[in-house]
This record gives C-alpha cells, structure tokens and sequence, in this order.
C-alpha cells in the first residue's frame, strides 16, 4: 500500500513498510506542480525552472473539484500565474494554457491526472507487485474534491478499485500510535492517560485532532480542520502590507499573479521563514517597480499584528475543539507539531496562549507521518477484509467508529438486560470479531460515501472519456517529443565529439579546415531549423552529416579503428589464455584471470548489482549479499582504466560496500557489517550512509561515544537528515544512561 499525501508545494509517498518514494533524483519529496514550455509536458521536479511561468499550475490540490465560481473566490487564485477559462460559473474550473503553440483549458481534474500519471510510473519501477494507493484528506474535505482525485486516477487508467481516500486525521493518529510505541517506557508513562493535542499547519490548511493517549494506544475525541488557513495565507497578508507600501512611496501597483507579484510573494515567505528564526528580518526584492529593487524590514510583533486575523482564527481551532470535548486546557498535557506554519514563533505563541505558557511541543511526528498513516490504515484495513488474524495491537477505533459503537452497546443495554455480576472476558477470537464488526461497519461507510459521490459534481461520462482520450493523445505526443529531443540531442552530441576529435591521438590525420565548415554548417541548422524538423528530417541529418564526416576524416577513422583491432587481437588472446589456464587449473569464472573489455566487464558488475538489488527487495538478504559479493569481484578485474573510468568504477564499489554493510546489518552479522562501512569510507570518507552505518553497528557494540562521532561527522555533511538527529537523541540518553549507572556502581 503506497500512501500519497497531496501537498501544496510537495508531495510525499510512503509505503506500509516506512519506505519513502523518492524522485529520480533522489529527493523524498516531490513539487506539486505541472507545467506546459512549447511542446513539452513537465511534471514535478522538472517543472521547477517554469515555476515563475504563466504556463504553470501550481496547488491543484487546492483546485480541484471547485466551481469557476468558488475558485475566483479563493485568495490563492490571485497568486497563480495562470488564468482561468472564461466559462460558466457552476462549471469545473479550468485554465487556459499554451500547448504545442495553442491556448487550450485544461480542467483541475485532467492536470491533477498528469502529476498522479507521474508518481504512478515511479511507483511502478520501485515496486513490481500490484499495489493500493490511498490519499489521505482532511476532515472537512468536500465531495466533489474527493471525486476529483478518483476520475483523476481513471484518467491515468488506473483501477479505481485499487485507489481510496482516508481521513487525515486517522493518518495522524495511527502514526502517533507508532511512534509512541516506541518511546521509552518512562516516557510512555507520562504521557499515558492524558489528552494530547495535535497541530497540522501545511502551506495552505490547518488540520488539528485532541486525542485521549491510553494505554492501548491514542484514540481520537475530537478533530478539526480549516482549509484555507496556512502558511501561505501569512505570505498573502505580508503581500498585502508591502505591496500598499510600495504604492504608497512608489505610486506603482504590484499586482498578485505577475512577475512582480511572484516576486514580492517569494519575498514574503522567505521573510516569514526569517522571522521563526530572527525578532527582526529584511529582505531586497529584485526589479519590484519601474525604479529597481525595493528592500523591506519587519519585526516579529509587527508579523503577529499583521497576520491577527489569522491567528484569531487559528486560536479559534484550539478553542472549539476543547469546548467540543467538554475539557479544561490544562487537561491538554502536550501538543504535538507539524508542518511549516508551526515554525513560526507567532503561532507557537498562539498555541501557548490559549493552552498556557510553557506548554511543551513534540516532534514526533514529520513530514512522512500522514502518507506512512494512510499507508499502514489501509493495509491494516485490506488485510482484515481477507479474513486476515488482526495484529496484537489493534488500532483503536476513530470518534465516529467509537460513537456507533456507543450506540449500538446503548441498544444492547435496552433490549437485554445484562448480568452485572457476571465478568465479561475478552479472548481473541472476539477481539477478531470486533475488529471484522468495525471493518464491516467501515465497509458500509465506503459504500454509502461511494453513492454521494456518483452524485457529487465532477466530470460528466463524456467528458471523462474525452479527458482520458486526450490523455492517451498526449501521452503519444510525449513519445514523439521526447524522441525528437533524444534526436537534437545525438546530433548535437556528434558534432561536439568530432569538434574535438582533432586534439586526439591520431588527430593530425583530420583535415581540420574542411571539417570546421562541415560542423558549422549543421550545428547552424540544428539551432535554427531543428526545433520545427520532423523526426526523419533529424534522422537524414543526421546520416548526412556521418557520410560527409567519414569521407574527410577517413585516414583519422581508419588509424583509429586499426589500433581497435590490434587491442581486440590481444584481448582474444588474453581471453584464450585465461580460458585455457581456468580449464586446466578447473577454476570457475569467479576466479578467472581473462583481461575482458570494460564494457564487458561493466556488464557482469551492473548484472549482479541489479540482481542483488531485486533480491533485496524481495528481502532474500543473504543471497542478495553473496551477489554485491561477486558484483565486487568483478570489479577487481579491470585494467586499463582512465581517471574517469576508475571514479566511476569506485562509484559502484562504495554502492555495493553499503548494499552489503545493509545486508549483514540485517543479518545482525556485525563484524561484516562494520568491515563494509570502512571499507566504504576508504573510497569515499565523507559518505552519509556509511558514517550512519557504522554508527548503528557501533550502537548494537554498545560503543556510544564511537556512535556518536559517527553521527556527528555524518550531521557536519546532511545538516538536514532528520534521521541522523534522532539517533542522536537516541545515542545521548545511552550515554547519559551508563554514566548514571557508573555513578551508581561508584
């Protein structure tokens, strides 16, 4: 099951296992947005260098299932780029945007579907098995928005069988309910048996949930949310101060949604991000009027005044949902935090305010905690539709789970009368029960949901399959761009390779006049002519310029392929040598000596690293070290390698020695665990992954303060990692737990 949590600005997808999606970059986040430049579709993080564009769509999930006129009436709307169609006012919203040289409308659904297209083609090369997605949402979540997500997921072609929605708030809850397990148990007792309340602040709604902490686990008593109060809403209102300002010394208008616009908003929010930090901040907007930059200062208090209407707001949320509750706030033992908003100090303050100074703010909750929630809530809930024995510790039920129960146990109590001195025992067979009950009843629920939302507003059947056969469309469309591109891209690649060929050994041979004006010649096409060609022009380009290459360098090819043949002539022999010697010796080919090409070579590396990878996957531990193990071997077998060849070659041993120091970590083989993390930092002393490695090798050794400068050099180099912060945590209080026990046994 794959949790994906729409955000704003970044999207995040997380398994059940705790595994995060990652881009192909590596970055466990992904951009909210979809962008259109000339012919080309750009989705995520290629989207980024046309965020300023007119031709990007950014927060659709705050745009999808709205009416043209609900969306005008959003504030956000102003600070998009992009316009809306002209259309009629209960219609679904759209935009107009340029694609392949035409202004068309692209309804929020159909883009939405473009950036879900994309996390759905990565899910796919990480997980090879069939999967469930599930999209988390906030409470208050409309239907029409929901329907959105669904004809969405039908547009990508999707089984909608295999997609579902899910409560944010129970995402929160279930990942509280995980982390708190694992928590020491003296930390565990202080807060068991109160009420804990947790606080969402995204870039563009609030969600907040009071939960009664038991020994059980949490449970939820009341939860709130308002969808368009965040982060950016304090960006919009410091927009709103500074662009009045501006007019006011200036007399020009920074209007929301240009280039100018975006530039003060960008300001705006790097000058709140200041202000979490810094009592007082100023930034320089570049180019902001007629006249140049403009620089803007603020003061923290000046912040809280100007956003109050904001926080009154939020201070609101806290109130109404402890009056829901019907408790006292110094019932409320701890507030848990997440989200950018909560960053700022004036929010923090407002939280203290109405729950009281001093109260504490934990953090074990991150960005990952709703999509990993959804992700375990809905496996959890697969699972026991198939019959599946309910884990040792179920989940404990939601507010709305907890209130039918109430009603039914209420009509139990009138229609029976019950034996009070007779005690009632639970065995697990009937903890099985009540899970399946609660199960059904959610069952009943998703049917009753799936009724409104046929009749919830989205798109029509044809218009749906119009929006599915455009897709298909685009989709061809891609193919055939992406194949011009890879055509410029070969073109431009040989021009460039046979520009420098002349400096080469057997350069001399070239004729170099000849071959300047022939380059020329072609590289002038490819800038002026080549963004309008067809494919088979590109291709007969290409073939051309080849033809007329070989016919002036054709004593530079001919020297170069004769030296190929003389090294091919004795990497035979080697190769006859080696296979003779292995046949009489009985070697097999592990423990051959054969000088193969490096290509050849290269190949059984990457074979093996691919298996072991795929093996790992399938956790088969073992067998997957003994191929990183013969993925090694093969990489002790080159020879003749340039500087260039030999980084790259490393590049992959450092891989493999952390592949391998994962698996004997899984193995609990410490030994072998420690011996591939040196020798990864041999090759490479400042790798993260090794240094923390070897720091939860040191950790099982029980050699803390070893651990701990693991994890500092590894902080030095990923400020940001959050995972080596809490093996910190975890290291200190080890630390600090045996010299309380060398005070003791002194």
């Amino acid at each position: 099951v794959i949790g994906i949590d729409l955000g704003a600005q970044k999207t995040m997808m997380v398994a059940e296992d705790g595994e995060i999606i990652r881009t192909d970059t590596g970055s466990i986040s992904w951009a909210t947005l979809i962008a259109f430049h000339g012919k080309s579709r750009l989705v995520g993080e290629e989207a980024l260098p046309q965020i300023t564009g007119d031709n990007t769509v950014t927060m659709v999930n705050n745009l999808i299932g709205k009416s043209v006129a609900d969306a005008k009436s959003m504030e956000i709307l102003k600070h998009v780029r992009c316009r809306l169609s002209s259309s009629e006012e209960n219609s679904l919203s759209s935009f107009d945007l340029s694609y392949f040289n035409e202004i068309q409308p692209f309804d929020t659904t159909s883009l939405l579907s473009m950036f879900i297209s994309k996390l759905i083609k990565r899910i796919s090369e990480v997980y090879s098995s069939p999967y469930h997605i599930v999209f988390p949402l906030p409470p208050s979540t409309p239907l029409p928005v929901k329907k959105a997500i669904l004809q969405a997921c039908e547009i990508c072609r999707l089984d909608t069988q295999k997609v579902s929605t899910i409560d944010t708030s129970d995402c929160l809850v279930k990942t509280y309910s995980r982390k708190i397990q694992g928590i020491r148990e003296s930390e565990k007792a202080g807060i068991e048996g109160k009420k804990a309340l947790i606080i969402d602040m995204g870039h563009t709604q609030t969600t907040m949930i009071l939960v009664d902490v038991t020994d059980e686990g949490p449970i939820t008593l009341a939860s709130r949310s308002d969808l368009s109060l965040g982060a950016v809403h304090f960006d919009i209102a410091l927009f709103n101060h500074f662009s009045s300002v501006v007019k006011t010394k200036t007399g020009s208008e920074v209007t929301p949604g240009t280039k100018r616009g975006a530039r003060l908003l960008s300001s705006c929010e790097r000058l709140r991000k200041l202000l979490s930090q810094l009592s007082e901040a100023s930034v320089t907007v570049e180019n902001l009027t007629d006249n140049g930059d403009m620089s803007f200062s603020l003061r923290r208090d000046e912040l809280s005044s100007l956003c109050g209407a904001l926080l009154n707001r939020f201070k609101g949320l806290i109130r109404e949902i402890i009056k829901e509750t019907n408790i006292s706030v110094e019932a409320v033992s701890n507030v848990e935090v997440l989200g950018g908003g909560v960053r700022m100090q004036v929010v923090q303050a407002a939280i203290w305010e109405v729950l009281g100074e001093g109260k504490p703010l934990g953090a074990k909750l991150d960005d990952v905690s709703i999509a990993l929630g959804g992700a375990l809530l809905t496996q959890q809930s697969l699972s026991l539709s198939l019959s599946s024995p309910p884990s040792t510790s179920p989940t404990p039920p939601t507010k709305r789970e907890r209130e039918t129960e109430t009603e039914k146990e209420t009509e139990k109590e009138e229609s029976v009368e019950m034996e009070t001195d007779t005690p009632v025992t639970e065995d697990s067979s009937t903890v099985m029960e009540v899970e399946k009950e609660r199960e059904r009843e959610k069952e009943r629920d998703r049917e009753r949901e799936k009724k409104l939302l046929e009749e919830a507003v989205g798109l029509s059947t044809v218009e749906l399959e119009r929006a599915i056969e455009r897709e298909r469309e685009m989709r061809e469309r891609d193919e055939e761009v992406r194949a011009l591109q890879a055509g410029r891209n070969e073109l431009e690649a040989y021009i460039l390779e046979m520009r420098g060929a002349s400096g080469r050994k057997h350069g001399t041979l070239i004729n170099n006049s000849f071959l300047s004006v022939v380059l020329d010649e072609y590289e002038n096409w490819l800038w002026d002519f080549s963004e309008e060609a067809s494919l088979s022009t590109l291709q007969e380009k290409n073939e051309e310029l080849k033809k007329e290459v070989d016919i002036i360098c054709k004593d530079y090819f001919g020297a170069v392929e004769r030296e190929r043949e003389a090294v091919e002539r004795a990497l035979e022999e080697e190769s006859k040598k080696a296979e003779a010697e292995r046949a009489a010796e009985g070697e097999d080919e592990d423990h051959d000596n054969r000088k193969l090409k490096k290509v050849d070579r290269m190949r059984l590396v990457v074979k093996n690293k691919e298996e072991g990878n795929e093996l790992f996957r399938g956790k088969n531990t073992r067998p997957a070290a003994a191929r990183y193990h013969k993925a090694l071997t093969h990489c002790a077998k080159f020879f003749d390698l340039t500087k260039e060849d030999e980084k790259e070659v490393n590049q992959l041993k450092l891989s493999l020695h952390l592949n391998l120091a994962q698996c004997y970590i899984n193995m609990e083989n410490w030994e072998q665990a420690m011996r591939n993390c040196d020798d990864a930092l041999k090759l490479d002393e400042y790798s993260v992954k090794a240094l923390f490695r070897r720091s939860a090798v040191w950790e099982q050794k029980k050699e803390w303060e070893k651990a701990m400068q693991d994890l500092k050099n590894a902080e030095k180099i990923a400020t940001d990692d959050k995972m080596i912060g809490k093996a910190i945590d975890r290291v200190k209080k080890m630390i600090l737990k045996e010299k309380e026990k060398e005070k003791k046994t002194w």
